[in-house]
Parts: C-alpha cells; sequence; structure tokens
C-alpha cells in the first residue's frame, strides 16, 4: 500500500498517467477512488497524484484540531516527499478550501490552481437553504446509517436528478468505492471543524497562481455563487460555470470539465 511520511502523518497516495504534475485534493470524507470519473479524463495528459487527506481513507487520521493550513501543510508535505518541487493543483468542495491555503502559502509549489465547488469561508460565503444545511450538519447520520446507505444518501445532494436517473452505475460504483473505506466520526468531524475555521477571503488578492474556478450551475451544496464571487476576488482568475451539472460535476460532467481544465492548465497564461 503506497504510504508516505508527509510531515507528522503518513497519506496514501496514488499516481497515474503521463505529463506535468497535478495535485487532485478530494472533498470532505472522499478518498483516492472518488476520482473514477475525472482521473482518466485527466491522465491523459498528466501525471496525475491523488491522495487521502488526513480523517479520511487510508491516511493517517489523528483525532486532534484540524486547520484547512494544517492540510494544506499535508498536500506540501507530499509534494516534498514525492520530489515535485511544483505542480497544478485541483482542489473540490473541501479539497478548494485546501487548495487555497496551498496557494497562499507555498506560492512556489503551485503552477496552476483550479478551484472547484468551494467557498472562500466565513461571512463572504454562500450556504445552502435550510434543509440542505440541516443534512449536512446532521452528525447523527452515521449513528442511523450503514456507510452504503449514507453514501446513497449523499448522492441525492450530490448530483442532478436528470443524472441520477440516467446514469444509475455511477451511483452504484459511489456507494461502493465510499464504502470501502468510510471515513470516522472523529475524521469526519475533524475535517468538519477544519471548514468551519475556513475564511480566506481578504488573503485570496494574494494568490498569484494563474487561476481557474469552476462550479455546477445546480450545486445544491455550495452554491454556484462561490465560485464567481472567488474569482472576482482573486487577480485574472476566470471562472466556469457547467449548466445541467450539481457539485459532483466531476462525475456528471466529468468529460466536459476535463476538457476545459485540461485546456487551462496547459495554457501558459
Amino acid at each position: 500500500m503506497p504510504l508516505i511520511k508527509a510531515g507528522d502523518i503518513k497519506l496514501y497516495y496514488e499516481i497515474s498517467g503521463e505529463g506535468p504534475p497535478l495535485l487532485l485534493i478530494n472533498g470532505y470524507g472522499d478518498h483516492t477512488g472518488h476520482w473514477f470519473c475525472m482521473r482518466p479524463v485527466l491522465e491523459r495528459h498528466f501525471r496525475v497524484l491523488a491522495f487521502d487527506n488526513r480523517g479520511s481513507g487510508r491516511s493517517d487520521k489523528p483525532d486532534i484540531t484540524y486547520t484547512m493550513k494544517m492540510l494544506a501543510a499535508d498536500a506540501a508535505a507530499l509534494l516534498n516527499a514525492l520530489g515535485v518541487a511544483q505542480a497544478h493543483i485541483f482542489g473540490v468542495s473541501m479539497g478548494g478550501m485546501v487548495a487555497q491555503e496551498l496557494a497562499l502559502n507555498y506560492l512556489n509549489k503551485v503552477d496552476h490552481l483550479v478551484l472547484g465547488c468551494t467557498i472562500p469561508g466565513g461571512v463572504n460565503s454562500i450556504y445552502p437553504d435550510a434543509k440542505v444545511l440541516a443534512f449536512l450538519l446532521d452528525g447523527e447520520r452515521s449513528k442511523r446509517l450503514t456507510p452504503a446507505e449514507m453514501a446513497s444518501e449523499m448522492w441525492t445532494y450530490t448530483c442532478t436528478e436528470a443524472f441520477r436517473r440516467a446514469h444509475p452505475e455511477v451511483e452504484d460504483e459511489y456507494v461502493k468505492i465510499t464504502s470501502m473505506f468510510p471515513a470516522p466520526q472523529h475524521g469526519l468531524q475533524r475535517q468538519g471543524d477544519a471548514i468551519a475555521t475556513h475564511d480566506a477571503w481578504d488573503r485570496l488578492p494574494e494568490i498569484n497562481a494563474p487561476t481557474l474556478v469552476i462550479a455546477g450551475a445546480d450545486d445544491r451544496l455550495v452554491p454556484a455563487q462561490n465560485s464567481l464571487n472567488l474569482a472576482a476576488h482573486i487577480p485574472g482568475a476566470g471562472a466556469v460555470v457547467l449548466e445541467n451539472a450539481g457539485h459532483g460535476f466531476f462525475y456528471e460532467a466529468a468529460g466536459k470539465s476535463g476538457a476545459i481544465i485540461t485546456d487551462f492548465l496547459l495554457s501558459r497564461s
């Protein structure tokens, strides 16, 4: 099992594809397997580095306070341990928050930056409606449901109804992958704490990497206006909002979003 010492913990990672290095940063509770739709698109052009954040997957899960700065330090330590001086960075949801901190604190390690379906944090974030927020804040779900049941419930919020109806096989794969390495309750809590305390808004103008912000127009978990606000606050950033896609645009629009991201990362502007 490919584990590597990165700072004070061991991180699980996978490498695939050939080309410039591209680091993928997972969202809340997810692991490397959740890139199953997007990774085949990206590894045609990049050396894709995927890893599990502390607290989830097969990485270490210390029961201590987590912050986005800590998770970004993990990512930077992973790159150092793998001998990668600089990489493109693509983070989604919580991973997009980690990517913001990585770009702010490790300027020389970030080539191009892609922020997917994420928030700046703090009072400048736009949160989902009351029903969705209640679902996200329900800390008792893991006590009532099996990992597979939790994954199925999350899927209803992740992708659009049209996609879910048309592609039940993707949900089956998502549930199977999620159930393989479910994040423990303390890992989810610690990652959730990092999300709750994230606030990069005032520092976003300091990001100097070429940046693309991308989201699904029908995102129920992280309203797409967050992405437009991020792009407006990061110098020179571009924004793409994908029609007929939700929070999981990297599942339901993997081909289209992957092509957009590839074109951006291979550009030198």
